[in-house]
């Protein structure tokens, strides 16, 4: 702005003296006012001075000749005035300047004012523009819930690729899905901290969830760009006869596991309380049906197979792929509570005998203070259910999760660091992260270990296969737990007791939420009821589009990806 009056004035000053200069060819020239007047004349030609002036500057007789001339010029003998048109033309570059100088001045009036509306403070401060805070908190959830999402998809289907092509072939995706898995899980961290702290300072909780939103697409962006050289590792729309062979193999396996399951949890009802068994109740009705759906989308995978359609039998195959490992989590989450209630049993027992059966041994260890085990279970059970329904679970419930496995691997830490004792314990610690879907946690060899998450359960199977009675086969799991019982009650003690009493809280409230998420959630989907899709589609094995009133629309199945990847195979498997 300064600098434009100063350009102004400048083009006025000229302006201005432009007419009281003298031309070139005139010597120098005088306004016609001041040359009529008798007054200029006079002083012009006029006598000298007083005494000690001087001569004057201009010749003798010198006035009047200028008089005359200015007459002449001013009059003319046509009537009109040269000088006049003299100045007329010198007026026209300055004139110019002047308006040019003017709009400019005019022009960065208007964007200083339109400045300082948009993006200062009445006081002339900058100020940023930022998203208001609810703004951040939706994208922050919603950020977080489908990077998890993304992370769990992508333990799965590397579980495939790694019993496929083996962890070393694996080993660049088992980093890339390691690195988003730390990324997410420090976003939950944050997205904890907001929720204990309650209300922040402004600048601090928007800190934090910029940094929530940051960490989720740093973890999106590492899934995605591994994403089309692991569907190269795969090469199912290439060959998929290799990945359908072992996508049966499995199916076929977790039927005869499946029913085995759901024998077990019989006789855990009748044997135990029913808050034992209440974690996996539904677990067998669910697996099955997830094999139901399996069934259909590995025939129609054969069948595009046969008849040369690669790309639409690598989508039905990727469907059955899905289902098939969350009826391998379910399962397992059934053989798991087996064996962790014979451990609980025992270590209840070696505290303190009781006669009889413990209704609930992880009750008796949590009234002892011995919070590990039962800590362990429930964050294990929880995990299990947010997996296979995490097409409905929500935010919190996830944060929760999230926040009682770190506090679960505090009290499994403290375990380990207590001698043997703690090293049998951290190595019981892998089966939560086994039924989860976390593979390759730790590299290549962890994804190896999580491939087949059942597989370390086999024991409790080949007990079911001869079809002892259901207290029978309790009583021999708690004998063959009999012996490391004293090493695991050492464990329990020396273990971080507060962590892992807050991993036991934490878990059972994220069950709670992640429950009521699901009665929300309802019965989306209006296709046929039977075939496994509604399973499907609330396990999130297959994405869908939500439509007018909620209802749910198949699109496809999720891959390995960020969210920009992980649906890059939409053709409905319907």
């Amino acid at each position: 702005m300064a600098h434009a009056a100063f350009g102004g004035m400048t083009a006025l000053v000229w302006l201005l003296l432009v007419p009281l200069t003298d031309a070139p060819d005139a010597g120098h020239r005088m306004p016609a006012v001041a040359a009529a007047s008798p007054a200029v004349a006079e002083w012009s030609a006029g006598p000298a001075g007083p005494a000690g002036a001087g001569p004057s500057p201009f010749p003798a007789g010198a006035g009047r000749a200028v008089a005359v001339q200015v007459g002449d010029a001013a009059t003319g003998d046509d009537g009109s005035s040269a000088a006049d048109g003299s100045s007329a033309t010198d007026l026209i570059l300055p004139v110019a300047v002047a308006a040019v100088v003017a709009g400019f001045a005019a022009y960065s009036l208007v964007r200083r004012k339109r400045r300082a509306v948009l993006r200062t403070t009445p006081a002339g401060t900058f100020e940023e523009h930022l998203p208001p805070l609810p703004d951040l908190h939706r994208r922050g959830r919603r950020l977080l819930v489908e990077t998890d999402d993304c992370v769990r998809t992508g333990a799965e289907e590397l579980r495939f690729a790694v019993a496929r092509s083996g962890p070393a072939a694996a080993r660049p995706f088992t980093d890339a899905l390691a690195d988003a898995r730390r990324e997410v899980e420090a976003a939950f961290r944050l997205r904890q901290r907001l929720d204990d702290a309650g209300t922040l300072p402004p600048d601090e909780e928007r800190d934090l969830l910029e940094e929530i939103l940051a960490r989720c697409t740093m973890a999106q962006r590492r899934l995605d760009i591994a994403a089309p050289a692991f569907d190269q590792l795969r090469a199912l729309e290439r060959d998929a006869v290799p990945a359908l062979q072992s996508a049966e193999a499995r199916f076929r396996e977790l039927t005869g596991r499946t029913a085995t399951a759901a024998a077990t949890l019989a006789g855990l009802r009748e044997r135990y309380a029913p808050d034992v068994v209440l974690p996996v109740t539904g677990h067998a009705e669910l697996a099955e049906d997830r094999l139901v759906f399996a069934t259909a989308e590995l025939n129609r995978a054969r069948q595009f197979t046969d008849a040369g359609d690669p790309l639409t039998a690598a989508v039905h195959l990727r469907a059955a792929e899905g289902a098939v490992d969350q009826a391998d989590v379910l399962v397992t989450g059934v053989e798991r509570l087996t064996a962790e209630v014979a451990r609980a049993v025992g270590a209840a027992q070696q505290g303190a005998p009781r006669a009889g059966t413990l209704a609930d041994p992880f009750d008796a260890l949590c009234r002892e203070d011995r919070w590990l085990l039962p800590a362990r279970s429930a964050v294990a059970t929880t995990a299990d259910y947010v997996t296979t329904h995490r097409a409905a679970v929500g935010v919190t419930a996830r944060t929760r999760l999230a926040e009682a496995e770190r506090c679960a691997g505090l009290a499994e830490a403290a375990a380990f660091r207590a001698g043997p004792t703690g090293a049998d314990d951290g190595d019981g610690a892998e089966e939560p992260g086994a039924g989860e879907g976390r593979a390759g946690g730790d590299g290549a060899a962890g994804a190896d270990e999580a491939a087949f998450p059942g597989d370390e359960s086999t024991e409790v199977d080949t007990a079911g296969e001869t079809e002892p009675s259901p207290d029978q086969t309790a009583e021999e799991d708690t004998a063959d737990q009999a012996a490391p019982l004293g090493e695991e009650a050492a464990a329990v003690e020396t273990a971080d007791v507060e962590s892992a009493r807050r991993a036991h809280a934490l878990a059972r409230e994220a069950r709670r939420l992640a429950e009521q998420d699901v009665r929300d959630y309802g019965e989306p989907y209006e296709g046929p009821v039977g075939d496994g899709m509604a399973g499907a589609l609330l396990g999130g094995i297959i994405l869908g589009d939500t439509g007018d009133g909620g209802r749910i629309t198949p699109r496809g199945p999720a891959c390995f990806g960020g969210t920009a990847t992980r649906g890059r195979r939409t053709t409905s498997p319907a």
